[in-house]
């Protein structure tokens, strides 16, 4: 049967249902699927994103945050791009390169929030720098 206006308005009225559901998974999950392969397979996307590296974490990355040209990180990694920083980090948006700043969460980071020359960070962690901070941490820049 070929899809067309008429037979899917004839497959959404269908009583049961079951039909119409199974049409319109298969027709979401073509899509995504063909878009996916679109996006991956082109020459030029492969090519942007082997020659603009991002640093890489040995854990998840939960919060994102950018003030001016840094972009601040934070979650459950312990390593960027191979150098230690637990669980926070920063980063140089203009070129990618991990910047020195360091304070250091003993346990996961899962929010970030930048105003002004601080940065505010929320999670699990009940220390940074080694200093008593019970999940909530205002931070210097």
């Amino acid at each position: 049967m070929a899809l067309t206006a008429e037979t899917m308005s004839e497959i959404v009225v269908n009583r049961e249902g079951r039909r119409a559901r199974t049409v319109y998974l298969l027709a979401v999950l073509m899509a995504a699927t063909i878009v996916g392969l679109l996006f991956v397979a082109h020459p030029a996307v492969a090519a942007a994103i082997k020659s603009d590296p991002v640093p890489q974490t040995d854990g998840r990355v939960s919060a994102i945050v950018v003030s001016g040209d840094t972009v601040y990180i934070g979650g459950s990694f312990t390593h960027v791009d191979g150098v230690p920083r637990s669980r926070l980090a920063a980063i140089d948006a203009t070129d990618g390169s991990l910047l020195p700043w360091n304070p250091g969460a003993n346990r996961h980071v899962r929010a970030l929030v930048a105003a002004g020359s601080r940065i505010y960070a929320g999670g699990d962690f009940l220390s940074i720098s080694g200093q008593p901070q019970h999940r909530f941490a205002r931070l210097p820049l």
